[in-house]
């Protein structure tokens, strides 16, 4: 009998599992390993795995998800129902697939931001890319980058998005 229910209690777990795991079931973030050389390597698939699902939650406007994936800074100690309510996600187009390209750490001589991460925050890095993105019916290849912040083995975002152009208006488009 003990036997019987070690096997159900496992194959439970074996099935909530995957389960979890389908939650984003598309592959759309890719990246070659000199692209996060940055990146602590026991980091690097979660970064992806964590991107991946954070911007198909951003396309299907799925704000109770992406209080999850918030750091604080960004949550501004909201509860998660006033985080849900109050946010807005503003998209002009439909992310198709991002190709990392460059991972740089907050400090870094490339990556002059805002303020440091304060003590407990953990780190910050600029992650960017080529995305191919849908606007207006168009597939068109754009830089994209996002914060990302590693705090106590998990990767959370604050913000990201397209890069504008200097001159003329609209997106900086990118080759890969």
């Amino acid at each position: 009998m003990r036997l019987k229910s070690l096997f159900v209690v496992t194959l439970f777990l074996v099935l909530t599992g995957s389960i979890a795991a389908q939650r984003c079931p598309q592959s759309i973030v890719s990246a070659k390993d000199e692209a996060l050389v940055s990146i602590p390597v026991e980091y690097k698939n979660t970064l992806v795995e964590r991107l991946n699902c954070y911007i198909q939650y951003l396309e299907a406007n799925d704000l109770d998800k992406l209080y999850d994936f918030a750091t604080n800074r960004k949550r501004q100690g909201l509860s998660k129902e006033d985080f849900v309510r109050s946010a807005k996600v503003s998209t002009e187009g439909r992310i198709k697939s991002l190709k990392i390209q460059r991972a740089v750490m907050a400090g870094d001589e490339d990556y002059v931001d805002e303020p440091k991460p304060s003590p407990g925050e953990g780190d910050k890095w600029f992650v960017s890319g080529c995305a191919k993105v849908r606007i207006n019916g168009r597939v068109r290849k754009y830089e994209m980058g996002f914060d990302v912040w590693l705090t106590q083995g998990q990767w959370y975002m604050n913000r990201g998005g397209l890069s504008l152009a200097m001159y003329g208006g609209g997106y900086r488009e990118c080759e890969s």
